[in-house]
């Protein structure tokens, strides 16, 4: 049973770039499935690297996934080739830009319901009016690239594509690796045959699963389901004249000739790493589910080694550290009742020898009033005397709140890769080849 490369910590800083296991080995080529390879449109005369996603504009730590996949396989002698999750449902075409959320960059674009992205059809890029006069980074390269690719099969391949012709360029890359979409996988032997070991024993199949699933509780996949009837749930999607994606049970579906059945994540993986690669590369998500497949639940064997890597690319890296609007709050408070925060010494030293005086007196004393009296009325006029600084104080209390979440977005991880500038992406790709490099020389 292959070794998974483990846990990998998420970079906080800049440009961070994080490989697990430190050291790469060079991947050597199994023969046993070239046919399916072939049906892919892979080669069979040498490794395969894959790494993959979803057909959508995805942060740049998986930007950096698609960067190692290229230099990892270029410095190995191997071809890249990227799978598309396409048998995920969804809408690429709304964007997240920074001030602007869910901007439609095809507001026409309707994915239907439930729909796998590699069944809906290509949007049409309709809408360049709709874009902020400066589009952030590569946003608008990325749109222009998307028109270009009106023409493609489906929508995740639309997305795929135009991604590839921006972002690899961009990472100071030249190879494009072989898109592989999840919904080919039909025409492999491998996925074939997993069909055909679910419809033979459902049951089984069903209880293995979920048995492998709830040995690795870390990486949350949600366990098949059983009917009071007795159905089970299986590890497949079903789908019916491109509609939506719905889960399949054996005592409904498995005779059903005008179902499509696609593979869940899983699946896909298994299928993946089993016929068609000889390393799969994950990021962070990926390494916490793939032991599940290690442990042989769907019955695929070999299955290839996978590697990790990720990386964090900032909006702003010189946003410096988050205002604290609790402090700040606390801050404009705590001056109300404590002159010196305004710079005001003499009136400090004043109310602490009152409140001093008031711990002094027994409870009942009559002196307590006066006393209580006196505090009050000096912190009165205290605040009619620094009524400009206390109100500065709140303002910036009140202003901290948008400045943190502003500055949120300043050090977020997440952004879409095109946010980002061609300076910023090429600074990624040089940073994830050096610690290839660095891994590489770790495995000789």
């Amino acid at each position: 049973m292959p070794g998974v490369g483990g846990a990998i910590a998420i970079p906080e800083h800049d440009l961070g770039v994080a490989l697990t296991p430190a050291a790469w080995t060079t991947p050597q080529r199994a023969a046993h499935a070239d046919e399916d390879r072939a049906a892919m449109g892979l080669p069979t005369d040498r490794p395969v690297v894959m790494s993959g996603h979803q057909a959508l504009a995805f942060h740049a730590g998986i930007a950096a996934r698609l960067a190692a996949l290229i230099a990892w396989s270029e410095r190995a002698g191997a071809h890249p080739a990227w799978l598309v999750a396409d048998q995920e449902p969804g809408n690429p075409f709304s964007l997240d830009l920074p001030g602007r959320p869910g901007v439609a960059l095809s507001p026409g674009y309707a994915a239907t319901g439930n729909a796998p992205l590699g069944l809906n059809a290509p949007a049409t890029m309709d809408a360049p009016n709709r874009l902020p006069d400066d589009p952030p980074g590569l946003t608008r390269r990325y749109i222009e690239r998307l028109r270009a690719h009106e023409d493609a099969p489906s929508a995740a391949l639309q997305v795929a594509r135009a991604m590839l012709d921006v972002l690899i360029p961009a990472m100071g890359f030249d190879t494009r690796p072989t898109l592989v979409c999840a919904t080919d996988l039909i025409a492999t032997r491998a996925f074939a045959w997993h069909v055909s070991e679910c419809k033979a024993d459902p049951r089984r199949m069903h209880d293995r699963y979920n048995t492998a699933a709830s040995g690795q509780p870390a990486a949350g996949v949600r366990a098949l389901v059983t009917h009071r009837n007795g159905a089970v749930e299986l590890p497949l999607w079903r789908v019916r004249s491109a509609g939506a994606r719905l889960p399949i049970f054996d005592a409904y579906h498995l005779d059903d000739e005008g179902l499509l059945m696609l593979p869940r994540a899983l699946g896909m993986t298994g299928v993946a790493r089993h016929a068609l690669c000889d390393t799969f590369i994950h990021g962070a998500g990926g390494l916490a589910y793939e032991p599940v497949n290690d442990s042989g639940w769907h019955g695929l064997a070999p299955l290839c080694p996978v590697v990790g890597a990720t990386a964090t690319l900032l909006l702003d890296p010189n946003a410096g550290p988050a205002p604290d609007p609790q402090h700040l709050a606390w801050r404009a408070h705590h001056a109300r009742h404590h002159p010196k925060m305004v710079g005001d010494e003499g009136t400090q030293r004043a109310r602490d020898a009152l409140v001093a005086r008031l711990d002094e007196l027994p409870t009942g004393a009559p002196e307590r009033r006066e006393t209580f009296d006196a505090l009050q009325s000096l912190l009165r006029t205290h605040r009619e005397t620094h009524a400009e600084q206390l109100a500065a104080l709140r303002d910036r209390a009140g202003d901290s709140i948008q400045q943190a979440e502003r500055h949120r977005g300043l050090v977020a991880r997440d952004w879409p890769w095109c946010v980002h500038n061609e300076d910023r992406l090429r600074a990624l790709g040089d940073r994830v080849r050096r610690e290839i490099d660095a891994a590489a020389e770790g495995s000789l």
